[in-house]
């Protein structure tokens, strides 16, 4: 839901504009989001193999090792969108999208806290766990919409991207519960 939820919403809820601004500061961190998860394609086959060897104590290396590579390609353009991103939109896309920026901060906030949790859904998934990743990304799911019902009439896409952030702070502690 969060990869067109908020879009949607935002579309029927918010003037074009306001969803040209918000899709701009959306896209950039949708392309942190995909290197953060590139990065992490040999993780869910190390990850399965140590479970079905029953060498469960290399996990959290595992983890933490692949968390650390995938924060280290993204670290220095999520560090400009989070504290720079005005100059940074100004740059790629010109002074009529430098609106943007208020978004594209909260959405990269959004991306460094969603990091937090990285692949913790995967490592469930490798432990034979897929309900409580189902049950995550529900809580996810309306947790988004809630927030997005609630923030964006009043706040456009500053308000999707509280609701990107918050919803996704609530998949988190659900998979870190897990």
């Amino acid at each position: 839901a969060s990869l067109w939820l908020d879009v949607v919403l935002l579309g029927a809820l918010a003037p074009p504009a306001v969803v040209g601004l918000y899709g701009v500061a959306r896209g950039l961190t949708r392309v942190l989001d995909l290197v953060r998860q590139a990065s992490a394609h040999g993780y869910l086959p190390a990850v399965t193999a140590a479970c079905a060897r029953r060498e469960e104590e290399r996990l959290p290396a595992l983890h933490v090792g692949t968390r650390r590579f995938a924060f280290a390609l993204v670290w220095p353009v999520l560090a400009v969108c989070l504290l720079a991103p005005e100059p940074l939109v100004t740059l790629l896309f010109g002074a009529p999208y430098a609106a943007a920026a208020s978004a594209l901060r909260l959405l990269a906030a959004g991306s460094f806290a969603a990091s937090d949790f990285d692949y913790l859904d995967l490592l469930l998934i490798a432990e034979r766990r897929a309900g409580e990743v189902f049950r995550a990304g529900l809580f996810d799911a309306v947790a988004l919409f809630l927030l997005l019902a609630a923030l964006v009439p009043a706040l456009g896409g500053t308000g999707a991207a509280w609701a990107l952030l918050g919803s996704g702070l609530v998949r988190g502690a659900v998979l870190q519960r897990a």
